[in-house]
């Protein structure tokens, strides 16, 4: 039961729904969830909602009780309360499962040891070593006008933005200092202005990718026509409900498709032009186009282009800056390949993951869709965290210095509950990236096959 609902207003009140009368509102303009015991109509905070629409409307008739605890530090309940229209029928609220005690048992205990407290002098030295890696690329771009050290200053401003990736991460999550507005405030220095990436996009995008992983219909981490698809079902042309549009399958989709296990590495170099564009989108035509930050997003942006293009404007040649900007996109790629390893090879499933369990959905569905990368200590600044998606994605406001710990926690709560739990070495996780891709090429060569025999082709 919510802890912001007392036992005599739930008698009072209000009519008792089950799932299968709540499952009826499911539409945009009339959108019910269940979160514990309770119902709520939430049709008019779908396009308030600071974690975006989607993340919201994908659970749009069902129980989403697990994905509102895990993805509220401290639930407003009191804010639940104007949307609440009545009670869930007592034979559809969820029971706890032994898994699910362990987990709670493990979450309040590494709670009441501070995991989830700011870490201050972890992100002080996070900051020294992105000024450390700015300093090295703007003293190797001052030294001399050669194409090598010109190509040696993107690289360590490519290492500089991997960084700053991770610390954006870490803030789009709110887990730096834990505040929402100082976190995304933040944001718009370490995302927007240092790297050209809008915090509010990234929020909405990664929140939905946390949500509902590896859906080919859902997630947009891995929708990524025309150039990679990890499972044929993109084959059929499907309705992304995140972009919600249509992402056709074309002759330009097959060319790259047959081809993606070569080209892996090389659309990740370029990966980052895509997020320039996405950002703006999100902005001016998308999601954020009505957002009350709008304005802060779209000036710290420009303010990102008019110091990245000063800084072009400064090399003598457009040789060296072709140089520069391939080299520098190419090296902050890392982080882009560094987040395919995690769920790539995993499996894929069509409409909510969360779906196919009986219980556990959420557990169950990040278990089967994620893992982790092995590394020793003294490369975790490397992977910057994402090398423990599993805790991530389980306790995603857990601070990055504690993931570590945490991850032998869990690997003993899914031995003992015989649960799978994936963690392999960083470049067996980057083969089976390219596995997969040449699997789902072959997927498409059979599909091509098998249609030439029924038209009679060939």
């Amino acid at each position: 039961m919510n802890p912001g609902i007392h036992k005599e207003e739930v008698q009072k009140e209000k009519p008792v729904f089950t799932l299968k009368q709540i499952a009826e509102h499911k539409t945009e303009d009339d959108c019910w969830v269940a979160i514990d015991s309770s119902v709520y109509n939430i049709t008019n905070w779908l396009s308030k909602h600071p974690g975006g629409k989607s993340v919201l409307f994908n659970f749009a008739g069902t129980d989403c009780s697990d994905e509102f605890r895990i993805f509220h530090y401290n639930p407003n309940y009191k804010r639940l309360k104007a949307f609440r229209v009545g009670t869930l029928h007592p034979d559809d609220q969820r029971k706890d499962t032994a898994v699910s005690k362990d987990l709670q048992e493990l979450h309040a205990r590494i709670k009441s040891e501070g995991a989830f407290l700011p870490d201050y002098w972890f992100y002080a030295g996070r900051a020294a070593i992105i000024l450390s890696l700015f300093a090295v690329s703007a003293y190797l771009f001052n030294y001399t006008p050669s194409l090598w050290t010109c190509a040696a200053s993107g690289f360590f401003l490519g290492l500089a933005w991997q960084q700053l990736a991770f610390v954006g991460h870490d803030i789009g999550h709110h887990v730096v200092s834990h505040d929402h507005k100082i976190d995304d405030n933040l944001g718009i220095v370490f995302g927007n202005f240092l790297q050209g990436i809008s915090l509010e996009w990234w929020k909405h995008s990664h929140n939905t990718h946390h949500t509902v992983t590896n859906s080919v219909t859902h997630d947009p981490d891995i929708q990524h026509l025309p150039f990679l698809a990890v499972n044929k079902a993109f084959f059929k042309s499907i309705f992304s409900k995140y972009y919600y549009k249509t992402l056709n399958f074309d002759k330009v989709s097959e060319f790259f498709i047959a081809k993606q296990h070569y080209l892996f590495y090389v659309v990740m170099g370029l990966a980052r032009f895509n997020l320039y564009a996405q950002s703006f989108r999100h902005n001016l035509v998308g999601a954020g186009s009505t957002h009350t930050r709008k304005n802060i997003e779209l000036v710290s942006l420009f303010g990102f282009w008019v110091w990245l293009l000063t800084v072009l404007s400064l090399t003598p040649t457009w040789w060296h800056t072709a140089v520069f900007v391939l080299v520098s996109h190419a090296v902050a790629g890392i982080v882009h390949v560094q987040i395919c390893i995690n769920h790539f090879p995993m499996k894929v499933y069509e409409g909510v993951p969360q779906k196919a369990f009986t219980n556990d959905g959420y557990l169950m569905s990040q278990l089967m869709t994620t893992r982790d990368i092995e590394c020793p200590p003294f490369m975790d600044f490397f992977h910057g965290g994402l090398q423990f998606q599993i805790e991530h994605h389980i306790f995603p406001h857990l601070t990055r210095s504690h993931l570590r710990r945490v991850q032998d926690e869990l690997k003993k709560i899914c031995k003992k509950h015989d649960l799978p739990f994936q963690n392999v070495p960083f470049w067996r996780a980057n083969w089976d990236v390219i596995v997969k891709l040449y699997e789902t090429s072959k997927e498409l060569k059979i599909s091509e096959i098998f249609m030439d025999g029924i038209n009679m082709n060939g």
